[in-house]
């Protein structure tokens, strides 16, 4: 158990159970993952949401995505944003999450970026292997329902495509973004896994980035 003295102001959890944590992570298919609902502070988490829409997007659109995103927010001046980015590089919550993936992190460095899907926005699937990732993370400061789209869709490695570049073709389960969920997962070669088109008027809001092997 972890006290939530130590983790505050952002955990809204009193106390995590790490072991029980690991056992559902580790048995999530189609690959390692976890889904953590209302796990920060709620007043905090709408002050995030505001103070990241003040940073500049830009339109990123090419034939495998279309979404507008940040920079990297490492570099951001935003006070609060700052404050998150500390947070999730604080040694409590990464000692936790060390239990949970048993991988050890970096202490000093994470990717971190904030991004907006719209209506017609997707990313088509990929695994996120580049060098040094450990763990992806997305953290939705949005409601979507399943008819809006912008699900985040986990495929099954088992079943590819040869007429895709073996990419994988189904989909073993959907994540619904919703408001204060922290979803997180093993990058590696099982991974993929894709944004579903936005069809709907309505944005999907989110912080994404990963967490580096020390």
């Amino acid at each position: 158990m972890h006290p939530a003295s130590k983790i505050s102001p952002w955990i809204l959890t009193s106390n995590l159970k790490s072991s029980r944590l690991h056992d559902t992570y580790i048995k999530a298919l189609p690959f390692p993952h976890l889904e953590i609902t209302h796990f920060f502070n709620p007043y905090l988490a709408k002050k995030l949401t505001q103070e990241l829409l003040k940073e500049p997007f830009e339109e990123k659109k090419a034939d495998l995505f279309h979404f507008f995103q940040t920079n990297d927010l490492n570099t951001s001046k935003n006070k609060t944003i700052q404050e998150f980015r500390q947070f999730l590089l604080s040694p409590n919550l990464l000692n936790i999450l060390q239990e949970i993936t048993q991988k050890k992190l970096n202490l000093q460095s994470i990717d971190l970026f904030g991004s907006i899907y719209q209506d017609t926005h997707f990313l088509l699937p990929h695994d996120d292997r580049l060098e040094g990732r450990a763990i992806a993370f997305i953290y939705y400061l949005s409601d979507l329902t399943q008819q809006d789209g912008g699900a985040l869709a986990l495929y099954n490695s088992k079943y590819l495509s040869a007429q895709k570049r073996n990419q994988p073709t189904t989909v073993a389960k959907r994540i619904i973004p919703q408001f204060n969920k922290f979803v997180f997962f093993e990058v590696s070669t099982k991974s993929f896994h894709e944004v579903e088109e936005i069809i709907k008027n309505t944005q999907r809001v989110a912080l994404s980035g990963w967490f580096l092997y020390a």
